[in-house]
């Protein structure tokens, strides 16, 4: 199945769990130089308890519905497309792509990372489901950081 809905050897979420921990490293060894988090705007300042609800159902989007679309653009389709011309021009050429996708410049490095690494694991693990889980888990600590920073104010 191109899209990548095939079951997947355990190991795989072991090698997912690794790029997450890659990525988020980098990225805090970046942020004080890019400003990263800053720059996508989406962090609140502080918390309106009004809002709790909206809040929650955005996080719920980010971390369930984004992942499972972009894993299957990126790479469900587009890393079998590119698959044709190798195994170098596939991991690289999507995860430039997911990088420029999310429109900021300051975090290319670490989603460039993170995008070659969930199409590596695509590639060898002929499924799309450790990427899923892989992704939801990294938006789903970004989201926990940016409630624990504005509860913590």
């Amino acid at each position: 199945m191109a899209s990548g809905f095939r079951s997947y050897e355990r190991r795989w979420l072991g090698y997912a769990a690794g790029g997450v921990l890659l990525s988020l490293v980098l990225g805090g060894i970046l942020e004080p130089f890019l400003h990263a988090g800053k720059e996508q705007g989406l962090e609140p300042t502080r918390w309106i308890p009004d809002r709790a609800g909206a809040f929650v159902v955005n996080a719920m989007v980010v971390i369930l519905v984004a992942p499972f679309a972009e894993e299957l653009f990126f790479r469900g389709l587009g890393v079998r497309v590119l698959a044709f011309f190798g195994t170098l021009p596939a991991v690289a050429g999507k995860a430039i792509v997911f990088g420029l996708a999310h429109g900021l410049a300051v975090a290319l490095p670490e989603l460039f990372v993170f995008g070659a690494v969930l199409a590596w694991i695509r590639l060898r693990s002929d499924s799309v489901w450790p990427g899923v889980v892989a992704h939801a888990s990294y938006n789903g600590i970004g989201i926990a950081l940016a409630l624990a920073s504005i509860t913590s104010k």
